[in-house]
């Protein structure tokens, strides 16, 4: 299960959509971090989320684990305990057990 594109819906809630067509929303309001304060002190710039090889990946280098995405958190939260790995990947501090998806529309 691949990551293939990144929308922005609204402040720090982005939807990401999988290979397969389904669709994961993520809040990251609650992620902090040196790395993270940089890279979105704007809607702006946070706004520029790509996609890059399956990896969330804003400018400047700030990359998320591809896995801390899928595995977000309930109800789509990223956890205040994450942590920043090296590289500013975001890692999951503890495994979680229920992702929220739904089917793409689009197909």
């Amino acid at each position: 299960m691949n990551i293939v594109s990144a929308t922005v819906v609204v402040d720090r809630i982005v939807r990401f959509e999988l290979n397969d067509g389904r669709l994961i929303e993520r809040d990251f309001s609650l992620v902090r971090g040196p790395v993270f304060d940089r890279a979105w002190a704007t809607q702006a710039k946070f706004a520029q989320i790509k996609i890059v090889r399956g990896i969330p990946t804003w400018p400047g280098d700030v990359e998320l684990c591809p896995d801390a995405v899928l595995r977000g958190g309930i109800r789509g939260r990223i956890p205040r305990s994450a942590i920043v790995g090296s590289g500013g990947r975001l890692l999951s501090s503890k495994p979680v057990r229920e992702l929220v998806l739904r089917k793409s529309s689009r197909r």
